[in-house]
């Protein structure tokens, strides 16, 4: 939170006892050396609102004491590296807002201990994994306006911890999973503008703490579900139809 410039000099890998590395809300530019990759001793690294560019290093991988890594709201590209999978530790990984493409790498499926992941406002495409399913500890999974396709996996309803899915502008197809009615921490869930197709699952209305509910601009049909009335929590319902959605495009 300051107006510091240039590049992230390659001599912060001596820092070899670093434990917290926050340079966040600055105007640095040019790429994250691969260098950072030394400070094996990181638990906190915090590089997000900057003007970073290039790819995320493989050797970020090797900081397997990171518990916390945001990267968002840069202009980072290229793929998330299958290293990113090493960090058996983190707990939040925020890449949000950047250029990244490609696929969320199976690798992290590693993250056990992960509570927030915000891969929000990417170019990632491909299918959304279901090794996601195994994060038992998600709070907080946000996915939304990137080019994902493919159905929403059955594995989602694994994650009993959830308060907030998001998975918005987006490219899916096929129905909602029944299994989306297991999700009963559930506060906010953001589905619309995707190409879902099906009716509204009758388990939707398990989610009795759902405070706000998008399911508008897909391609549902079939009668509202009698179960919607047990959501008494409810704030914000969305339901709107795909003619909506051509002329929400078209302003």
């Amino acid at each position: 939170m300051n107006n510091l410039t240039g590049s992230i000099p390659t001599s912060i890998g001596n820092l070899v006892n670093l434990t917290s590395l926050y340079l966040f809300k600055n105007h640095l530019y040019e790429s994250i050396p691969k260098e950072i990759g030394m400070l094996r001793s990181l638990i906190y690294l915090d590089l997000s609102t900057n003007s970073l560019t290039g790819s995320i290093p493989a050797s970020i991988g090797n900081l397997v004491n990171l518990t916390t890594l945001y990267l968002g709201d840069n202009h980072l590209s290229g793929s998330i590296p299958k290293e990113v999978g090493n960090l058996k530790s983190l707990t939040v990984l925020a890449l949000y807002t950047n250029n990244l493409t490609g696929s969320i790498p199976a690798s992290m499926g590693n993250f056990v201990n992960l509570t927030i992941l915000y891969l929000f406002k990417n170019h990632l495409c491909g299918s959304i994994l279901e090794e996601l399913g195994m994060l038992r500890f998600l709070i907080d999974l946000e996915l939304s306006t990137n080019s994902f396709t493919g159905s929403i996996p059955s594995s989602i309803g694994n994650l009993v911890s959830l308060t907030r899915l998001y998975l918005s502008f987006n490219h899916l197809s096929g129905s909602i999973p029944e299994e989306i009615g297991n999700l009963r921490s559930l506060i906010d869930l953001e589905l619309s503008m995707n190409s879902l197709t099906g009716s509204i699952p009758i388990s939707i209305g398990n989610l009795v703490n759902l405070s706000n509910l998008y399911l508008s601009f897909n391609l549902l049909s079939g009668s509202i579900p009698e179960e919607i009335g047990n959501l008494r929590s409810l704030s914000d319902l969305e339901l709107s139809t795909i003619v909506s959605r051509v002329q929400f495009l078209l302003l």
